[in-house]
């Protein structure tokens, strides 16, 4: 099982993100880059989440979080597990290890401190 969990609401302070009219999601190799919409957690209002569970223990997954379908976060690979993305920006990336794995994220590794 993979889950992920985004922190939205610096974005929303930013006015970056409108959650009452805009879509998150996740695209990656685990769903051919396609997006799947992120839910809002029940624990918190601007944090967002998917859980994944069609994946195999040692799979490699290289994502990104966007904004509608083209809104593309830039992850920072001082603070999180990156590879290039071949664009001159950053992919996330994680390999999945056995039991459950749960990734939380602020969107663009942006936290507002």
């Amino acid at each position: 099982i993979l889950t992920f969990f985004v922190n939205m609401s610096h974005q929303i302070e930013l006015e970056n993100f409108d959650p009452d009219s805009e879509v998150l999601n996740i695209a990656g190799n685990l769903n051919s880059w396609v997006g799947d919409p992120l839910e809002v957690s029940e624990n918190d209002e601007d944090i967002y989440m998917i859980t994944i569970t069609d994946i195999e223990m040692g799979e490699e997954i290289v994502f990104k979080f966007r904004i509608g379908e083209e809104g593309w976060e830039s992850p920072n690979p001082d603070v999180s597990s990156c590879v290039d993305d071949g664009f001159g920006g950053n992919n996330r990336y994680h390999v999945v290890e056995q039991g459950e794995n749960i990734l939380e994220y602020w969107y663009s590794d942006e936290s507002g401190n």
